[in-house]
């Protein structure tokens, strides 16, 4: 118990975890979200006006939903999948599965992800996974942002074919 806890072996850890889940929705539906839950001493399911608030805030109202921090990850991705855009793309599977998210959020991501930019929801699933158990593992510590964005950096790696996606008409 003593090892040092590193980005690289947090990404082993759940890498093997992943490898074996024959249904990453369901995971992320049965253990991540009640676990995160607990974390967040939340007793409760968000009700649906919390899921949609928390999905679609404007970026004038303070804090801004999670679809328009995903679009800012996107166009700063240029035309391919980087950490920041995959931990936007988890947050919006975490928040498309809770209980009370109304279907059409996640047909919605669904048709976004695979029809246009051709990121199966299997991919979209493993960031989820990748961010969150990281999250629950080291989300106490002042630096567990970079953490995650190094353990989906680490993923990202093995997965080339993320790399260029879609064609940026800007480039």
């Amino acid at each position: 118990m003593g090892e040092k806890l590193s980005s690289q072996k947090i990404f082993e850890e759940i890498q093997k975890k992943l490898g074996v889940l024959e249904d990453r929705e369901e995971y992320i539906r049965s253990s991540i979200i009640p676990r995160m839950d607990k974390r967040r001493g939340r007793e409760n399911p968000l009700r649906q006006s919390s899921v949609l608030l928390r999905m679609q805030s404007t970026p004038s109202s303070g804090k801004q939903g999670e679809e328009y921090e995903m679009m800012e990850e996107m166009v700063m991705a240029n035309d391919g999948v980087t950490p920041g855009f995959a931990a936007e793309i988890a947050d919006e599977i975490y928040y498309c599965l809770q209980r009370n998210a109304p279907a059409e959020t996640l047909s919605g991501l669904s048709f976004f992800l695979e029809g246009i930019l051709g990121i199966e929801m299997e991919t979209a699933y493993a960031f989820c996974i990748f961010k969150y158990e990281t999250r629950l593992v080291c989300g106490n510590l002042l630096v567990h942002k970079e953490v995650e964005l190094t353990v989906l950096d680490s993923f990202l790696s093995t997965r080339p074919d993320l790399q260029t996606l879609w064609e940026n008409p800007t480039s």
